[in-house]
């Protein structure tokens, strides 16, 4: 339990025991100010639990090695399984792929976790959107097509007064 993983009195063996329960993420300022720790000593815990570290501006949270891994291949595979169900899509919201990955990060330590992601090639930063890499918006043979058909009534003269859509369908005849 999370007040066993808390109890020992070597900070080290402390943070160790409490990223290995869940939420698996330990906020540092929070752990050092309970424990009256300073820096050098936060520090030797850190190195002691062999934590991986994400920190940023306003965040300096802990997750164990096996937890940070676990985290970027859950990324990836959230990623994955939206990219397969959604390829009409430039990718996943930010706060929504948040809050399908475990372990789950508040708001501003997830954004660092993106972004050393990005940094490490493993996705990319969109706006409030994240895709993988590879993944880009096509359209589809079909749509290429209709695309083909249409955009000659989108150039020359008729381009000041290009059809409505319901024209586009009866003169292509395809469904609006």
């Amino acid at each position: 339990s999370y007040l066993q993983a808390a109890s020992p009195s070597h900070a080290g063996e402390a943070l160790a025991a409490l990223l290995d329960v869940p939420p698996f993420l330990v906020d540092l300022d929070v752990f050092a100010r309970d424990r009256a720790l300073s820096e050098p000593e936060l520090q030797n815990a850190l190195m002691f639990a062999s934590a991986e570290l994400i920190e940023g501006l306003a965040v300096r949270h802990a997750l164990s090695k096996r937890q940070r891994v676990a985290f970027s291949d859950e990324v990836q595979r959230v990623l994955s399984a939206f990219h397969v169900e959604n390829p009409d899509l430039q990718g996943i919201g930010r706060e929504r792929l948040r809050l399908q990955v475990t372990p789950r990060l508040p708001p501003p330590a997830f954004l660092v976790a993106l972004r050393t992601e990005q940094t490490g090639g493993r996705l990319v930063l969109e706006g409030a959107f994240v895709r993988l890499p590879g993944h880009e918006v096509r359209l589809s043979e079909k749509e290429e097509e209709l695309y083909a058909r249409i955009l000659p009534h989108l150039e020359g003269e008729e381009r000041f007064r290009p059809p409505r859509v319901r024209d586009f369908a009866e003169t292509l005849g395809v469904d609006e």
